[in-house]
């Protein structure tokens, strides 16, 4: 059986305080490495984050596309529930609605993502979110009026915020730590074009047949629908597994991400990672204790 950080005891015995000796600290044994030759060693756990980051493309693209179209005309004649001027029109209350429950919604997606993630795995976080933004899809697309168009704001948004936490949390666990900085800013980076790409699907609706919006909102599907293909491929976070002690789990996902890389030691390196966590537990004790 191999050593885990649960056969040392870190607590040896000693006849005088001055005589104890402080725990060893552990550290990755590519600490000393740089960005450049991480990026080359690394090239497969940065696979697994990028194919994760689609999911941050698709968040843009999920937040953009249904705020733009609704000054689509064809969408203002389906959801008007007033009149101006003589013409179809969409109240602003209405609008102010649609926007403060959608920003409630994504707060509680935000909470909900970081709370579940730890119980059903950052991966089990990811279809959930997946499946709420397909869902959020189809009733936008089948939506006759502006309460409908309601329900699916609340699960894109809350969709939305579930992706925010979950991607963050499993990109920094993944990537190697001389990367995760980067691996953030790439997520703000695939974000933008999501973002960028609905505004131009909105212009190029806007330019062909403004009354037929519906196929626009249906092109969500294809953005989702490719980051789902990438899920069935990306491996569970091993600090997920890690924390709830399934020691044999754990380090069969850093076998699977990162044995391909010359001298890296599982059974090591999963020890770093059991002492930081043991870490991160004796600091919020002693947060819990000062409160």
């Amino acid at each position: 059986m191999e050593p885990t950080m649960h056969d040392i005891d870190v607590k040896p015995e000693v006849s005088h305080v001055e005589d104890a000796k402080p725990q060893e600290i552990l550290e990755t044994r590519f600490v000393s490495e740089i960005r450049l030759k991480t990026m080359r060693k690394f090239w497969k756990p940065l696979l697994f984050c990028m194919m994760v980051n689609w999911a941050a493309l698709n968040d843009g693209f999920q937040n953009q596309l249904p705020g733009n179209i609704i000054a689509n005309s064809g969408f203002i004649h389906t959801m008007a529930n007033t009149v101006v001027d003589g013409s179809p029109a969409i109240s602003s209350n209405v609008i102010s609605l649609w926007g403060g429950i959608g920003a409630v919604a994504q707060t509680i997606g935000q909470a909900v993502g970081a709370t579940s993630s730890d119980y059903i795995g950052r991966k089990g976080a990811m279809w959930m979110f997946a499946i709420l933004f397909l869902a959020s899809s189809g009733v936008s697309i089948g939506a006759s009026n502006w309460k409908v168009w309601l329900g699916a704001k609340v699960l894109n948004q809350l969709a939305l915020g579930i992706a925010i936490s979950t991607i963050v949390t499993y990109l920094s666990e993944v990537a190697p730590f001389q990367l995760r900085g980067m691996m953030m800013g790439s997520y703000q980076l695939m974000f933008g074009i999501g973002q960028f790409i609905g505004s131009i699907a909105t212009q190029v609706l806007q330019d062909t047949n403004p009354e037929k919006w519906r196929p626009t909102i249906a092109s969500e599907f294809v953005i989702t629908g490719i980051f789902v293909i990438f899920l069935i491929f990306v491996p569970e976070s091993h600090y997920y597994y890690a924390r709830k002690g399934q020691d044999e789990k754990a380090k069969k996902v850093m076998r699977r991400v990162y044995g391909n890389i010359e001298d890296y030691d599982v059974d090591y390196e999963y020890l770093v990672i059991e002492q930081s966590l043991q870490h991160e537990k004796s600091l919020h004790h002693l947060q819990h204790q000062a409160d």
